[in-house]
């Protein structure tokens, strides 16, 4: 055989082989593209995913704070009817004191106006005497509490305020 010959039955299977080899690199090609795109729309499924969870996230903190919220506000209301009770029942007790201290005054006024005191007379100012130290106890009891109360609605009001803030 001739080369010439040679070269063109090498050259007929080479057509033959590269024509299948192309069709192959191009559905390669075509191949890598649509992974590449396949891998795109994953990427933007998976930031919808991430931004779903965010939102999801933040609903429930939502919902957190709004429970903390109502409660925060109840109590506010409860401590706000505290300590107007409280206010009431102070001042209640601060008449009394002021009544007692009234009647042991007029009775030692009495007493210093007789030249022999009755011992009726001294009983009565010792009872009046331990009256107005009854009552003013009483009196510094409920203003300890009422401004431990207040400083407890104080302290609600603000975190209400806190809460309200976020």
């Amino acid at each position: 055989m001739s080369n010439q010959s040679k070269y063109q039955v090498a050259i007929a299977a080479i057509d033959q082989y590269s024509a299948p080899l192309k069709a192959a690199s191009a559905s390669f090609d075509s191949l890598t593209e649509d992974v590449k795109a396949q891998s795109a729309e994953i990427k933007k499924l998976n930031a919808s995913a991430a931004s779903l969870n965010s939102y999801a996230s933040i609903k429930r903190d939502l919902t957190e704070t709004s429970a903390q919220m109502s409660s925060a506000k109840v109590k506010a209301e409860q401590l706000a009817v505290a300590t107007k009770e409280l206010s009431l029942q102070t001042k209640g007790y601060e008449s009394a004191v002021a009544s007692s201290q009234s009647k042991l005054q007029n009775l030692e006024a009495q007493m210093r106006a007789t030249e022999r005191p009755s011992k009726a007379l001294r009983t009565a100012i010792k009872e009046a005497r331990k009256e107005v130290k009854l009552n003013t106890a009483n009196l510094n009891e409920h203003q300890l509490q009422l401004s431990k109360t207040q400083a407890a609605y104080d302290k609600s009001r603000h975190e209400v305020a806190q809460l309200t803030k976020h």
